[in-house]
């Protein structure tokens, strides 16, 4: 798609200034040069592919009688499709909600929104991202001297605080109520970054906590059950156990597969996400569920003889160790479970535990 409108807003937080006291950020429309149509094009395509986009959905009205939008997608439209005055209008109350949703804990920071289209179809593109404001050093050396300046005036293209939302669609009625988001900051454990996504855009991740985490333990659960590898097997358990004690609170699984997983464990992990969204979408994780669906690591050894314990207990210096014999063959021949506890019961049964 083309790039058919630009606007640009020097956004300073407002989010408790009192109403009769806020500025309207300054900006407005830009004129479209080719290096800078060539560094935002860039800009897209560097977040596409990277993996850290996360689907949100706008908090539209739910009423069945009136149609499901809200005022984030109504200007988000107007920049889209609306004629210049309308246009204007719409980057214009996006820049002060941005304002609005921003306080004192966050910097300075341009707001860019774009506009993209093609002659002749109707599926229009909006992105918008913030830059936050920054300083740095414009040093020139040369047989004449060296020359040091110090800059004020600048907006970081490449700080991981920047943030951006793209929508695209046609304009149904069942369009342009989710965006694509990258926002390095999202799902820390304080709720300084959330203003993007829970203010700014009011939206929600498109995957809700407990969906996200009954697929999560789903395909860990998958994984351990498949043919792969002793070594892959253990990264799966190791995996499950280091998800539930980290501090980083959402995750998604195309993210768990990236920190902890790799060959055919990776595989099979991502392949039970029952779709792309699933896969990708980012959800803030219900440790409490996730414990009670991963709770034992569970052993069958020979002569149908069975292990079962909680799998924090399983590791090195654990009760129970997992060690592999020298030379041991790929397919788990030669591994050997050590238990190193007091017998507290001793009961027979018809069956294991």
């Amino acid at each position: 798609m083309d790039l058919t409108r630009l606007f640009g807003y020097e956004i300073e937080p407002q989010r408790t200034v009192e109403e009769d006291l806020f500025n309207p950020p300054l900006g407005g429309e830009l004129a479209i040069g080719e290096s800078l149509r060539v560094a935002l094009d860039n800009s897209l395509r560097v977040a596409q592919k990277s993996n850290k986009m996360t689907e949100v959905v706008l908090r539209v009205d739910e009423d069945p009688d009136r149609e499901r939008t809200c005022p984030v997608r109504d200007a988000v439209l107007e920049v889209a499709f609306g004629d210049e005055s309308a246009a204007a209008a719409g980057a214009d109350w996006l820049a002060a909600q941005l304002s609005r949703a921003m306080d004192e804990r966050s910097k300075d920071c341009l707001l860019l929104i774009a506009a993209y289209g093609e002659d002749g179809k109707k599926t229009r593109r909006v992105a918008a991202w913030i830059f936050p404001q920054d300083e740095a050093f414009r040093f020139t050396a040369g047989k004449e001297g060296n020359d040091i300046e110090l800059l004020t005036e600048i907006f970081s293209r490449t700080s991981a605080l920047r943030k951006m939302a793209v929508f695209e669609g046609k304009r149904l009625a069942t369009n342009f109520i989710t965006a694509d988001v990258l926002d390095f900051q999202f799902g820390r454990a304080d709720d300084v970054a959330d203003f993007w996504i829970t203010q700014f855009l009011e939206a929600r991740l498109s995957i809700t906590s407990a969906a996200g985490t009954k697929v999560l333990a789903d395909a860990l659960k998958r994984a351990s059950e498949a043919d792969i590898s002793p070594a892959e097997n253990e990264q799966v358990h190791n995996a499950a156990i280091a998800i539930r004690t980290m501090p980083q609170s959402h995750w998604s699984l195309e993210e768990v597969a990236n920190t902890f997983l790799s060959g055919n464990a990776r595989e099979v992990f991502l392949a039970a996400a029952p779709n792309d969204i699933a896969r990708t979408s980012s959800f803030k994780m219900d440790r409490p569920a996730l414990e009670r669906g991963l709770s034992f690591r569970n052993f069958k050894l020979t002569k149908n003889v069975y292990v079962s314990a909680p799998i924090e207990e399983v590791g090195e210096d654990k009760i129970v160790r997992v060690e592999r014999a020298e030379g041991a063959a790929d397919d788990g021949t030669g591994e050997k479970v050590h238990i190193d506890a007091e017998i507290v019961q001793d009961r027979l049964g018809s069956r294991h535990v």
